[in-house]
Order: structure tokens, then sequence, then C-alpha cells
């Protein structure tokens, strides 16, 4: 008799994004996101896709990985809410062409952040806040659910959320509105890198209180 054989499992690789491609798709540009996944997209060994680390990636790099089979795309940190659930116009299903879900993660989204931060902005009893975001899709996530929880709470608004200008070294014209409007909490939804510092020192220096 023929010896027997042992059946073999199908292989499949994991593969994922170093740490210097998932910070270049995350500067938001097609081009990148692109060559990022030019690998990943062709090898029809590769089942899923860690990736990517930054949220102003996901708007070009879901739809590749979404026509590649769909591939399963798992991110650890891809917080925007537009992803999985309405948010933004069209979305989520813009996000997918062949109308089928493959992306999850990890992380929990940034509408649940916005909740809890309005909830605690209740717990300290500010009566009214200003709010603030770096008009990516991180800030937008985080800024507007957390304004419609302040709406909820009780909380009043000093006006709709306002996106600032990423990276302006100098903010006193905002500084001046943010201080003239009443509020007693001001809550800025984005990146650091989006010149978050700047702005701080301009709204201390027109409101030092």
């Amino acid at each position: 008799d023929p010896t027997p054989t042992k059946p073999q499992r199908p292989t499949a690789a994991l593969t994922r994004t170093s740490m210097a491609a998932a910070r270049s798709a995350g500067r938001g540009t097609r081009r990148a996101s692109s060559r990022t996944l030019v690998m990943p997209r062709r090898s029809p060994d590769v089942f899923a896709y860690i990736a990517m680390l930054d949220t102003d990636a996901a708007p070009y790099s879901i739809p590749i990985t979404n026509t590649a089979g769909p591939l399963l795309m798992i991110s650890p940190c891809k917080t925007y809410p537009g992803l999985t659930r309405a948010f933004g116009p069209g979305e989520p299903d813009l996000h997918y062409p062949t109308g089928r879900r493959n992306y999850l993660r990890t992380a929990l989204s940034d509408r649940l952040q916005g909740a809890f931060a309005a909830q605690w902005a209740a717990e300290l009893g500010a009566p009214r806040v200003f709010v603030l975001h770096d008009t990516a899709p991180c800030g937008r996530g985080v800024a507007l659910p957390f304004a419609d929880a302040c709406r909820r709470r009780g909380v009043e608004l000093a006006g709709s959320p306002v996106g600032i200008e990423p990276k302006r070294s100098e903010n006193r014209a905002l500084a001046r509105t943010i201080a003239g409007s009443g509020a007693d909490l001001v809550f800025y939804g984005g990146i650091i890198q989006n010149g978050v510092g700047p702005l701080w020192r301009d709204i201390r220096a027109v409101a030092p209180r």
C-alpha cells in the first residue's frame, strides 16, 4: 500500500505594513496608499492586511483592499466613525465599492470618544463650550460627536464646530472669537501636528482664565 500522506493545511500569509509605510500612507494621499498596498493586493497568499495607523489614509486604502478580493483589512487604531457607520455624505458605503464590507478595527470609534468627552464636560459643570477640529477625518470624527452629545446633555454650544487652518502659526483672530463667545470650555478634535500648540498659546494669551 502507498504510504499515507499527511494532509497539508492551506497556507496563507498575514501581511503587516512597516511603520514607515503606514506613516507614508497616513499622509492621506491616494498615491501613497496605492504604493503601500501593491504587494498585498497582488499576492494570492495574502489573506489579511493589518493597517493603516492613520485615519486620514483610510478613504484611500479601504477601497483598494475592497476591490482586491475583497481583502480583509484590520486596523488597530483607525477610529473615524464614517468607516463603519453613517457619518459623512455617502458613508460608509462609498468606502466599499464592491458592496461587501472588508474592514474592521480593534479600537473604539471616535463617536464614543466624543460622547465620553461630552459626559466629562457635563460633569465639570461647563455650561457653554466652543468646539474646534482640524478639518481632517480624525478631528471631525471626534469633534462632531462631541458637539452632538453636548446638545443631548444640555451643554450649550457657543456655535457650530469650527475647523481651524491646520499648521497655522498665528491664531489671534480665532482666539478673540473664542474669548468673545462666552465659552467656559474649549474642545479640540484633531492631531497635535496640525498646530494645536500655537492655537492654545494664542487662546491663553487672549483669555488667560
